[in-house]
Order: C-alpha cells, then sequence, then structure tokens
C-alpha cells in the first residue's frame, strides 16, 4: 500500500522502509507528512482522500502530524511563528469537511486560524501577500459557518477582536447555544454542563472588571448579550 501511495503521488521511497509493527505508525505519518508538504498534491482531495482510504486509523494519524507541525511553527507565541497559516488552506477545509466542526483534530485548526484571524485585525500586517490575507480570513469564515466551537482559553484573544465579522458569530451563534438559551431573548436556559458554566464564569468575570481589556467592538456587544440574557 505504502509502495503505492509513494508512486502514485512521487513523495519518494526513501520514507518507505520495510516496516514491522513497531514502526508502522511512524511511518504512515510520515506518509502524511510527506504528503501535506507538497502544495501541488493539495489541489485537489484525491490525494488526501487516498490516503484516507488505506489507513483505519487515519484521524489519529492526521493528529499527529498537525500536532507535528503546530509544534515546530511555535503556533502559540504569534510574536515568533511565521504570520500564515501553517498548513495548507487544502488541508483545514479537508479536516473541517471529513472530521467534521467538533473534532479534536478541528478545534486544534481553529486555534491556528483563529490567532491569525485576530492578528491580522488588529496589527493590520502590511507585510502580508494578498493571497496569505485572503486565505486566512476565508479560512476563519469557514469554520465560522461551521460553527466550529471555541473554548473558554480563546477568550483573552477574542477581547482584542475589531472587526463584526470575528466578534458576532461569537456572540449571536455559540454562547446562546453552549449556555443553552433557547432563544435570544430568552434568560431560561438549560441545566448547565462544566463547560456552559466554565464560560459563566469567565462572562462574570468581565463583567466584574468594568470590561477592561475589551476592545470597544467587543464591548458592545458583550454588554448587549450580559443585558440581555443575564439582567
Amino acid at each position: 500500500v505504502l509502495i503505492s501511495i509513494a508512486a502514485k503521488y512521487r513523495l519518494g521511497h526513501a520514507c518507505l522502509p520495510r516496516l514491522n509493527a513497531r514502526k508502522a505508525f511512524t511511518t504512515f505519518v510520515a506518509v502524511f507528512q510527506r504528503s501535506f508538504k507538497t502544495e501541488r498534491n493539495l489541489k485537489k482531495d484525491e490525494l488526501l482522500n487516498f490516503l484516507k482510504s488505506k489507513f483505519d486509523y487515519h484521524e489519529q494519524i492526521v493528529k499527529e502530524v498537525v500536532k507535528d507541525y503546530f509544534m515546530k511553527e511555535k503556533m502559540s507565541d504569534i510574536t515568533k511563528r511565521r504570520k500564515s497559516l501553517i498548513l495548507s488552506q487544502k488541508v483545514y477545509q479537508y479536516i473541517l469537511i471529513t472530521y467534521g466542526n467538533k473534532s479534536e483534530l478541528t478545534l486544534m485548526c481553529f486555534d491556528d486560524i483563529l490567532t491569525l484571524r485576530i492578528f491580522i485585525d488588529i496589527e493590520h500586517e502590511s507585510e502580508l501577500s494578498e493571497y496569505t490575507y485572503n486565505s486566512i480570513k476565508s479560512t476563519f469564515d469557514l469554520y465560522s459557518k461551521a460553527n466550529v466551537p471555541y473554548n473558554p482559553a480563546q477568550l483573552d484573544l477574542l477581547k482584542q477582536a475589531t472587526g463584526l465579522e470575528i466578534i458576532r458569530p461569537f456572540f449571536d451563534n455559540f454562547l446562546p447555544t453552549v449556555i443553552g438559551f433557547k432563544k435570544k431573548s430568552s434568560k431560561k436556559r438549560k441545566k448547565l454542563d462544566n463547560l456552559a458554566l466554565s464560560w459563566m464564569v469567565k462572562l462574570e468575570h468581565i463583567n466584574s472588571q468594568n470590561y477592561r481589556g475589551l476592545s470597544a467592538t467587543f464591548k458592545e456587544l458583550f454588554m448587549n448579550f450580559y443585558r440581555m440574557h443575564f439582567l
């Protein structure tokens, strides 16, 4: 199987040593890494679908590949990492469509996308190419429309955003759903689970701190949301 993949997509036989059971997983990861690197292989879904069809635990393999890329690129530190998507835009699209909006793999990717989307929103980076800027923006829009969930750790980042297209989906779609409001104008909600409670604590903290550290846009939407649902 591995040799046929290498031949079909010119990935190189060097990454395909003779396998035993202990080395199989590592070798499969190497195959996916090679496929992710080659932009010409990602113009269509053909290669990724082909690899997916050959490995029963492909999601676990892709997760290891993505983790490795993010670690090498210092994804969590915007001052050290490159100011473009770490993976090909096609890979982000494929992961969302293939594994769904709540998979751990999709959530990992959303961290990268959200970090960059807010960075270009608040820094107005002039050195970015039009292609890089548009790829970040369109990939964020794709994940946002798919209702990929936020996590409470991302709130400090969201508070800095100024663009309505970034902040509004958070208040209009995500928060009412996760906290369990039946409709936007209702204060009635379902019994809160741990995730909802963690968001409630975060929101109450913002309110108790008199909105310090919020962008003007985030503050306005936060106050409207808080008045509607909590007062």
